[in-house]
C-alpha cells in the first residue's frame, strides 16, 4: 500500500512539473515569436509588441552618475505625432529641469496638424516602411539605396563609387539587369498607385519599388552619360 501511494504521489508531481514547464515553454515561445514580428501598419491590427517599437522615442537621460544617456522610451501624448518631410515640431531633453519637451518650431494655425521628424532626418521610404510600418510619398524625394553587385546605390556620391569598383560598363550592365528583373516599370507602377482598392500594404510596397526603380534610372542615365563623355573625348 505504502509502494503504491509512493509511486501515485511522484507520478502526480512528475506530471504537474511537466505541464508547467510545457506551458512554460509555450508562453516563451509565443512571447518571442509575437516581438520577432516586423513592424506593420497602424491602419491595421498589429501586435502590441509592434506597436510599442514604432511609437519610441529616443530621448536623453541622465544616469545615476548623472552623465547623458541616450535611450528608447514611449513619452505619452508626443507618440501621436505623425511624421512629416518638413516637421513644424520638434522634441528634446531639457538639460535644466530634465523634461521631455515638445514645441514648435515655426508659427502653427489653430486646428492644424503638429508633425514631429521620426529619427534621423533624410530617411527613405525603404526605411519607414522597415522601421515604423508604413510610407508616403512625401518621403519619395529620398532616394531608396539599390544594391548593385554587392554595393549600395543611391546618389551621386555612391553611384560613383559604385562606378569606380565595378567601371563604367559593369556598372551599366549591373544596373540593366536590375531593371530587367522588375516585371513592371515606374510609369505603370505610378498609375496603380492612384487606385482605391490597393490595401495600406500593398500602397506602401509599390511606393518603395517606385523608388527603388527611380534611383536604377537615375543611376542607368548617370553612367550613360559618363560613357557618352568618354566616347566624346576617345573621338577628339
Amino acid at each position: 500500500f505504502f509502494l503504491f501511494f509512493f509511486l501515485s504521489f511522484f507520478l502526480f508531481i512528475f506530471s504537474f512539473f511537466l505541464l508547467f514547464f510545457f506551458l512554460l515553454f509555450l508562453s516563451f515561445f509565443f512571447f518571442f515569436l509575437m516581438i520577432r514580428r516586423p513592424p506593420r501598419s497602424t491602419l491595421s491590427s498589429s501586435s502590441a509588441a509592434s506597436d510599442v517599437y514604432k511609437r519610441q522615442f529616443r530621448v536623453d537621460v541622465r544616469d545615476q552618475q548623472g552623465r547623458w544617456q541616450r535611450t528608447r522610451s514611449l513619452v505619452p501624448l508626443a507618440d501621436a505625432l505623425n511624421a512629416a518631410d518638413q516637421p513644424n515640431s520638434e522634441c528634446w531633453t531639457d538639460e535644466d529641469s530634465n523634461d521631455f519637451v515638445c514645441s514648435t518650431t515655426r508659427p502653427v494655425d489653430q486646428g492644424k496638424e503638429l508633425t514631429a521628424q521620426y529619427g534621423r532626418e533624410g530617411k527613405s521610404n525603404r526605411e519607414y516602411l522597415l522601421e515604423y510600418g508604413f510610407s508616403d510619398l512625401q518621403f519619395g524625394k529620398v532616394a531608396v539605396a539599390v544594391e548593385l553587385s554587392g554595393i549600395m546605390v543611391a546618389n551621386q556620391d555612391s553611384m560613383e563609387e559604385a562606378m569606380r569598383a565595378l567601371g563604367p560598363q559593369g556598372l551599366r550592365d549591373a544596373v540593366r539587369r536590375a531593371i530587367d528583373d522588375f516585371p513592371t516599370t515606374v510609369h505603370s507602377d505610378t498609375a496603380r498607385l492612384q487606385s482605391t482598392t490597393l490595401s495600406p500594404g500593398e500602397r506602401f510596397g509599390l511606393q518603395v519599388l517606385i523608388g527603388e526603380k527611380r534611383t536604377l534610372d537615375k543611376t542607368l542615365k548617370f553612367v550613360m552619360e559618363h560613357l557618352s563623355n568618354l566616347t566624346g573625348a576617345a573621338d577628339l
